[in-house]
């Protein structure tokens, strides 16, 4: 067995052991008759709330591919991207036939650099976005001057980062990307503003989620709209720092809980039913999509 093998396996095997622990919390808490689980109308809320916020994250993506001056329609975008979902449900070594760079090498002609460099500005912009809005809530709902003043600080810090990026990275070394792609490689501002906005939404769009999910098990819960969107950003971070743990299973659940716990007067085992629905939710999500791309990529073939 390979250590990547190993590797993945004891980090799976972590986060299923992270989320058994979350499930006991919700058992413990439903004997204790703290804790009603049950689906109403704002889970169906939820679901088509995490659905727009990958039909957003497509649209993202497709901003970025523009900027990298590849142009696609939203039909192709939606079949080629969510392919790299498949290594999520499907076991063996499924990511290196079906992955989306391989996707866009095969049906497009796009090139691996381009594709990987798209790969990489996505990662970027999810993880600018995600700290721009941790550090607006902390800036608002946080009453001492001096964290106003340090949250205010990153704010503009993270707006200058994302000003200056879009002409940062064409010229970083460690691309090696031959010079008669420098033309095509570099980013256009605008494409890549509109990206950092959409994903602004997109996270907006996933913390709604987390709201109505809240609102569907505990309708009296304290937690609130602005509350949701940063503790899915926050328990999203973690779960990328996570990088042994396939999805962050298990790692952004624990986070979730903890934080609806510390910040939102949740008991336990109510802020782990709230984040294990929201994993739930975004597994239902996920495969929708899926069978979406796959069911439009069958039409072409």
């Amino acid at each position: 067995m390979s250590w990547r093998k190993l590797l993945y396996r004891a980090g799976l095997a972590l986060g299923v052991m992270l989320l058994l622990k979350q499930a006991w919390e919700i058992c413990k808490a439903a004997s204790q008759e703290n804790l009603q689980v049950s689906w109403s109308d704002w889970g169906w809320g939820a679901l088509l709330f995490s659905l727009m916020a990958y039909f957003v994250q497509v649209l993202a993506w497709t901003m970025i591919m523009r900027s990298l001056n590849v142009s696609m329609g939203l039909t192709q975008a939606i079949r080629g991207y969510f392919y790299s979902f498949l290594p999520r449900y499907i076991p063996g070594s499924v990511w290196g036939y079906w992955s989306r760079s391989e996707w866009l090498k095969q049906r497009c002609g796009i090139n691996y650099a381009i594709s990987a460099r798209a790969s990489v500005l996505e990662t970027l912009a999810l993880i600018l976005t995600a700290f721009l809005l941790i550090s607006v809530w902390f800036s608002l709902y946080i009453a001492d001057l001096k964290r106003l003043a340090l949250g205010t600080a990153f704010v503009g810090l993270l707006i200058f980062i994302w000003l200056s990026l879009s002409r940062l990275v064409p010229h970083f070394k460690c691309w090696r990307i031959k010079e008669s792609l420098n033309e095509q490689m570099r980013v256009s501002f605008l494409s890549w503003a509109f990206a950092i906005i959409l994903y602004l939404v997109l996270w907006c769009l996933h913390g709604g989620s987390v709201y109505l999910a809240g609102r569907a098990f505990l309708p009296t819960s304290s937690l609130s709209l602005s509350g949701a969107v940063f503790a899915t950003t926050l328990a999203w971070l973690v779960g990328f720092i996570a990088i042994i743990v396939p999805a962050g299973i298990g790692v952004r659940e624990l986070t979730f809980s903890t934080i609806l716990s510390s910040y939102f007067n949740l008991l336990p085992g109510q802020a782990s039913l709230i984040a294990i629905a929201y994993r739930f939710i975004v597994i239902l999500a996920e495969v929708a999509w899926l069978l979406i791309g796959l069911a439009l990529e069958a039409r072409i073939k």
